[in-house]
C-alpha cells in the first residue's frame, strides 16, 4: 500500500511540475518579440530582441553599452557655418559611458526605419540639441552603428 501511495505521490508531483514549466514557457514565449519572416514562400519567425528594453539596458549600464557598439562608429556633426555634416570616426578606446536617462530635460522618440534599423532621437528641451542613435540589428540583437548630431 505504501509503494502505491508513493507512486501516486511521485505521478501527481510530476504532473504539477509538467504544467507549471509548460505555463512558464508559454509566458517567456509570449514575452518575446515574434517577427516572422517570408523565404522562398516559407515562414520563418525569428527572436528579435525587443528595442524599447535593449535601449533602457544600453543606455543604463557601462559593459552592456561597450559590447553593443559596432567599432568604430560614424559620427556626423551638422556644422551651423558651414550647413554641412562632418564625418568623424569613433574608435573603441575614444568611447565614453553616457547614461541619456540622467540628462535634465530629454526628450526621447523611437523611429523605425528600414527593415532591422531604429533611430533614437534625443533632444534636449531650449538647447537646440538633437542627436540621432542609429540601431541596427545584427543575429536579432540591437547594435548602436552610426550617430547623426543635427544640434544647432
Amino acid at each position: 500500500m505504501k509503494l502505491f501511495f508513493r507512486t501516486l505521490l511521485f505521478a501527481i508531483t510530476t504532473c504539477l511540475l509538467v504544467i507549471v514549466a509548460s505555463s512558464c514557457n508559454e509566458k517567456r514565449m509570449s514575452q518575446i518579440a515574434l517577427k516572422s519572416t517570408k523565404i522562398n514562400g516559407t515562414v520563418n519567425l525569428v527572436n528579435n530582441e525587443n528595442f524599447d528594453s535593449f535601449i533602457k539596458v544600453f543606455f543604463t549600464q557601462k559593459d552592456f553599452q561597450f559590447n553593443r557598439i559596432l567599432f568604430p562608429v560614424v559620427n556626423l556633426v551638422y556644422d551651423i557655418d558651414t550647413k554641412i555634416f562632418v564625418k568623424n570616426i569613433i574608435k573603441k578606446e575614444e568611447w565614453s559611458f553616457w547614461n541619456i536617462y540622467k540628462q535634465k530635460k530629454v526628450i526621447l522618440k523611437v523611429i523605425e526605419g528600414e527593415t532591422g534599423e531604429h533611430i533614437l532621437n534625443a533632444q534636449i528641451k531650449e538647447t537646440g540639441v538633437s542627436v540621432n542613435y542609429v540601431f541596427s540589428l545584427k543575429d536579432s540583437k540591437w547594435y548602436l552603428v552610426k550617430i547623426i548630431d543635427e544640434s544647432t
